[in-house]
C-alpha cells in the first residue's frame, strides 16, 4: 500500500490522534481498575484492623482496633502531594459536629518523620501521624491521598482514592450520619 505523498501529512495525523485516543483510553482504564482493586481489597482485608503503624517520631506503634466505638479516617498522604495537602484542609473545614466523631490516622507515604513532623507542627492538625509508606507499598495502593473510612465497629465502609474537591467531605458526613 502506497500514500500519495499529498496525504502523507494528514494521514499522520490521523494515526497520531488515534493512538492519543487509544493512550488516553487504556490510561483511564488502568487508573479505574486500580481504584476498584483498591476499593475491594480494603472491603475484604479482615488483618488491616491489626496492622502495625508506626507513629512518627515515637518508638512505638498503633493499631487501628484501638479506635473502635468511634469513626476512623486512615488517610494516606505525602507533603509532595498538593491534593493531598489540600485534602487536609478541606478535612479541618467539617463541622465539629463530624469532626468529635472522628478520628484520623495520617500515614505519611515516602517522606521522613523530620518531615512529617515539621508539617504536622506547620498546620497543627489534631491528626494521629504514623508511617503508611510500608502499608502503602505492601497493599499497592493506587496513589495519595487514599482514604479508607471504618465505623465504630472497626468495618471498612468506605474507600476514597485522589481529592478533587470540597464534595468529597460531604460523601465523608453523609457516610458517618447515615451509619
Amino acid at each position: 500500500m502506497r500514500i500519495d505523498p499529498r496525504y502523507f501529512n494528514i494521514f499522520m495525523v490521523m494515526v497520531a490522534v488515534v493512538a492519543a485516543i487509544l493512550i488516553v483510553i487504556t490510561t483511564m482504564s488502568y487508573i479505574s481498575g486500580r481504584e476498584a482493586k483498591f476499593q475491594q481489597q480494603m472491603m475484604e482485608v479482615d488483618s488491616l484492623a491489626y496492622t502495625q503503624f508506626p507513629y512518627m517520631g515515637r518508638n512505638d506503634s498503633l493499631q487501628l482496633t484501638q479506635f473502635e466505638g468511634r469513626y476512623l479516617l486512615l488517610d494516606f498522604w505525602s507533603t509532595w502531594s498538593d491534593p493531598a495537602i489540600a485534602s487536609h484542609k478541606e478535612l479541618m473545614n467539617m463541622p465539629t459536629r463530624y469532626l468529635d466523631t472522628l478520628s484520623v490516622i495520617a500515614a505519611s507515604v515516602r517522606i521522613d518523620s523530620g518531615e512529617a513532623l515539621s508539617y504536622k507542627r506547620r498546620y497543627n492538625y489534631p491528626f494521629i501521624f504514623v508511617d503508611g509508606t510500608d502499608f502503602f507499598h505492601r497493599m499497592n495502593l493506587p496513589g495519595v491521598p487514599s482514604q479508607v473510612l471504618f465505623n465504630p465497629k472497626g468495618e471498612v465502609i468506605a474507600t476514597f482514592v485522589g481529592y478533587t474537591d470540597s464534595t468529597r467531605y460531604d460523601s465523608l458526613k453523609t457516610l458517618i450520619q447515615d451509619e
